[in-house]
């Protein structure tokens, strides 16, 4: 499909990435566990929405539709309509339809992809946003929350499906993907 309409990224946000060992994430050895947490959810997609917004100088008023890019909040977080999440980081955005795409690896290139589609379609300001938060389970239960990402096939595949077996992090509001660590799948953060 030729594009119709020029689709150019204006600005964005990031959040850092904390990870166990990170001075800032909070675990069981950390002199300020029980006194503060690590960022929810919610709070990372609110700062990485919010501040898109702010980089570029925009009114989130202006946004015609929002893209959420995530894998398996619904099971780290209990969350999965994350649209309605993001759509609750400011009062601009309290008319805008966002949207969660889920894709495993690709969730946050679906959700790139979704926004240029929606330019395509006639929209003028799209915001894409997307955060993982995998550190509210211990690790095995976190691998098994990843492992959900291939179908259980019934027949052989010509090659299998990626499986990203990675250790539970923090994944920043993110816009590319990195190599698991140790892993032989991606995990898109």
């Amino acid at each position: 499909m030729k594009p119709n309409r020029r689709v150019t990224v204006a600005g964005g946000a990031i959040t850092p990435f904390i990870g166990k060992f990170h001075p800032d994430f909070i675990w069981k050895k950390h002199p300020d566990f029980g006194q503060r947490e690590n960022p929810t959810l919610e709070q990372l997609l609110h700062r990485v929405a919010v501040g898109a917004c702010s980089d570029v100088g925009i009114d989130p008023e202006l946004i015609d539709r929002g893209y959420v890019g995530n894998f398996v909040g619904e099971l780290f977080c209990n969350q999965g309509h994350l649209g309605s999440m993001t759509a609750g980081a400011h009062e601009g955005f309290l008319h805008t339809p966002f949207t969660r795409v889920e894709g495993a690896c690709a969730s946050g290139g679906l959700a790139i992809a979704a926004g240029v589609d929606a330019i395509q379609a006639g929209a003028n300001l799209v915001l894409v946003v997307g955060a993982e938060v995998q550190t509210t389970h211990n690790a095995k239960v976190g691998a098994d929350f990843l492992a959900v990402a291939p179908r259980r096939w019934t027949r052989p595949l010509a090659a299998p499906p990626p499986t990203p077996y990675a250790a539970p992090s923090v994944v920043p509001g993110y816009l590319g993907c990195a190599r698991a660590p140790g892993g032989t799948g991606i995990l898109c953060g």
